[in-house]
């Protein structure tokens, strides 16, 4: 007998990325607004009870089953309530693979939640988010299952905030090119040591502030930017043609590739048809929304 459970899982993307120097565990500690937007993978899970534990994910090809955070997750997860099984993962991918919008992370807490209900809720919510932490600094926002928080220290500490229900976003994600989340934070590392400046991370309060403003006076700042542009030329071009309305906001989101542009004038399609106009061939653009309710 097997038991099948499906849920989506969702990306997010950062408003503000604060990146704190780095600490002696080699962590380094955040100050981020995080929002969930409506892209979002499907995940399938079918469980069937054995005496030995045999983990398969399909639709994920390209990943090494090993490399993959849902493989891991499953696998320190029937450890930790010490039964075995053969758990069949399948997932539609709709996350774009090293952009920066949490795909990993999210896929690895929707599995947890999805574990949690077959097994009927045996971790409390402290033993499942120390688990989630152990695979990835962002799953404790996942699993949180909020729209909109404040995540401090490495990711464990999140503060869920009232989200807006006016902000469309357009992703784009330049085509055949990913970044590496170790190589961006050693080169910030490696770019702070030449220069010496880290600034003090804004509060909560004023974080919120400027969340409630329009969008067009936004004064956030993603910590990656400046490195992450280094990477590739489009960057470059992608940020000059949207900045030439002053009515939108946009940024990288996390450690990249994904850049994404936010407006709460209605008029979202025009930034979407002027980066297909654009970019078409280069760019992969999507409309998507920042969510204000599960």
């Amino acid at each position: 007998m097997s038991i099948v459970k499906s849920e989506r899982s969702y990306a997010k993307i950062n408003l503000h990325l604060h990146i704190s120097q780095r600490r002696e565990d080699g962590y380094h500690s955040l100050s981020s607004l995080f929002h969930l937007i409506s892209l979002y993978d499907m995940i399938t899970i079918e469980i069937h009870e054995q005496f030995t534990t045999e983990i398969f994910i399909s639709g994920m090809d390209n990943v090494p089953l090993t490399s993959n955070l849902m493989y891991t997750v499953t696998q320190l997860y029937l450890q930790k309530i010490q039964t075995h099984a053969k758990v069949s993962i399948t997932i539609k991918k709709n996350i774009p693979i090293q952009g920066g919008l949490g795909g990993g992370s999210s896929n690895a807490a929707t599995v947890l939640h999805l574990l949690q209900q077959i097994y009927h809720y045996p971790l409390n919510d402290k033993e499942l988010h120390s688990l989630g932490l152990e695979v990835g600094s962002d799953v404790p926002f996942f699993l949180h299952k909020t729209p909109f928080a404040y995540v401090e220290g490495r990711g464990e500490i999140v503060t869920p905030i009232h989200p807006r229900n006016d902000l469309a976003v357009v992703l784009s994600v330049p085509r055949g090119f990913g970044v590496s989340t170790k190589q961006a934070f050693t080169d910030l590392d490696e770019s702070r040591a030449a220069s010496r400046e880290v600034l003090s991370p804004p509060s909560m309060q004023l974080l919120c502030h400027i969340y409630a403003k329009s969008v067009k006076d936004w004064t956030f700042y993603n910590d990656f930017n400046n490195i992450i542009i280094e990477y590739n030329d489009l960057y470059n071009k992608l940020f000059n043609t949207t900045n030439r309305e002053k009515n939108w906001y946009r940024s990288i989101s996390g450690s990249g590739s994904a850049l994404y542009t936010i407006t709460d004038r209605g008029d979202e399609g025009d930034i979407l048809s002027l980066l297909e106009e654009k970019y078409k061939t280069q760019v992969t653009n999507t409309l998507t929304n920042c969510m204000h309710l599960l």
